[in-house]
C-alpha cells in the first residue's frame, strides 16, 4: 500500500527555477522527460537535419527539367556533323553546361540555415558559380563571338543574340564585382597585419 507521503509527492506539481521558467516550450518538456537527450545549447556542433517542406520534389523537377535540356542540345549538336560548325560548336555546349553549374550552385545554398552549413553551403555555391559557370559561359560567347568574326558576319543582329550578350553581361558582372571586393578586402587586411605586427590576442577563461 503506497504511503499518503509518496501520493503527496506524487501529486506535486512540477517545479521549475527561474532560468527554466523562462525557457522554451521544447526546453520545459526536456525537463518532465529525464531520460531524454538533452537539447543542444548555442554554439554546439549539433547540426539539425535542414530541408524545407516541398524541397525534394522541386529539386527533381528542376534536375529532370535541366536533363531534358542538356540531352537534347547535345544530341542536337552532335548529330549534325559538329566538325563542320566550326567555333559554333562550342557555344550550345558551354552555354548549357554553364546553366547546370548555376543551378546547382543555386540549389545547394538554398536550404542551409544553420552558420556551419551555410558557410558550407556558400562555399560550394561560389565554387559553382564563380568556379566553374562563369567561365564556361564566357567561353561560349567567346565561342559565337570567333564564329561571326571567321567569316566576318555582323554581332547582335538577333534578338538572341542581343538577349544573350545582356545575359551574360548580367551573370559575370556580379562575380566580377564580388571577386574584386573580396580582392581589395584580403589586400587591405594583409596591409592591416603588416602595420601591426604580432598581435596578442588575450585568453578568456571562465575563472572569476
Amino acid at each position: 500500500m503506497t504511503s499518503p507521503t509518496k501520493l503527496l509527492n506524487q501529486a506535486r506539481p512540477a517545479t521549475f527555477s527561474q532560468d527554466q521558467l523562462h525557457s522554451t516550450s521544447e526546453e520545459q518538456l526536456a525537463l518532465l522527460q529525464p531520460n531524454s537527450d538533452p537539447l543542444p545549447t548555442m554554439g554546439s556542433d549539433t547540426i539539425k537535419p535542414e530541408g524545407r517542406q516541398n524541397d525534394g520534389p522541386a529539386s527533381v523537377l528542376v534536375w529532370v527539367s535541366y536533363s531534358i535540356f542538356a540531352l537534347a542540345t547535345w544530341a542536337i549538336i552532335l548529330s549534325n556533323r559538329p566538325a563542320s560548325l566550326g567555333w559554333f560548336t562550342y557555344h550550345p555546349l558551354l552555354q548549357s553546361l554553364a546553366i547546370g553549374s548555376f543551378a546547382y550552385g543555386i540549389l545547394t545554398l538554398q536550404p542551409t540555415s544553420q552558420p556551419r552549413t551555410k558557410a558550407a553551403g556558400l562555399q560550394r555555391h561560389q565554387i559553382a558559380m564563380i568556379g566553374v559557370g562563369v567561365p564556361l559561359i564566357l567561353a561560349g560567347a567567346l565561342a559565337i563571338f570567333f564564329q561571326k568574326n571567321s567569316h566576318s558576319a555582323p554581332h547582335f543582329t538577333t534578338w538572341h543574340g542581343t538577349f544573350g550578350i545582356i545575359t551574360v553581361a548580367w551573370v559575370v558582372s556580379p562575380s566580377l564585382d564580388r571577386g574584386l571586393d573580396r580582392m581589395v578586402e584580403r589586400r587591405r587586411l594583409g596591409w592591416r597585419n603588416e602595420g601591426q605586427g604580432d598581435v596578442e590576442v588575450p585568453q578568456v577563461t571562465n575563472d572569476t
